[in-house]
């Protein structure tokens, strides 16, 4: 569930396999992804987030990837099809810079800029063998915190980092 500046909210209908646009008070406006949306079209929705400049972003975690669409339920493009095994959550930094993207299936957390993957982190910065499952992930003031469902764990990171992300 995501609400955005003008009250609108998305959601997503898992069982049939889409997004829901909302209206204010709850008035249902479109929807959009479901099983006749051609390129847009998702498998498997596992988490939506609405960016800083108006896109909406979903994790489709059977493709592997994260489908773009604009606030109409126009599907974009999409990425991450090379990197990303059943993509899960997502935080942004404040200026939109940065996407993070957890990715459940390699055990890693992958930053974006412009969509395109600069970087990852996992067994290197977590302590004892890395991630379980990275499920979701919150940017504020600074701090990256991952959700680690499998160890029942939040792993904080300084962010920006220097070198590697720093365990806190």
């Amino acid at each position: 569930v995501f609400f955005t500046p003008q009250s609108e909210l998305f959601c997503l209908d898992g069982e049939n396999r889409r997004v829901l646009k909302l209206g204010p008070g709850g008035t249902p406006q479109i929807a959009f992804g479901g099983v006749d949306s051609g390129e847009g079209r998702l498998e498997s929705p596992e988490r939506i987030r609405v960016t800083s400049s108006g896109r909406v972003l979903v994790t489709d975690a059977e493709e592997g990837r994260v489908v773009v669409f604009d606030t109409y339920g126009n599907a974009l493009f999409s990425f991450g099809e090379e990197t990303l095994d059943r993509p899960a959550g997502m935080a942004e930094t404040p200026d939109g810079g940065i996407l993070f993207v957890c990715d459940t299936g390699n055990r890693r957390v992958h930053w974006f800029r412009k969509w395109a993957e600069t970087g990852s982190f996992g067994r290197e910065v977590v302590p004892d063998g890395g991630f379980g499952t990275p499920v979701d992930a919150v940017y504020r003031d600074g701090r990256l915190y991952v959700l680690d469902r499998e160890r029942s764990e939040i792993h904080v990171f300084e962010w920006p980092r220097t070198e590697e992300p720093e365990l806190r």
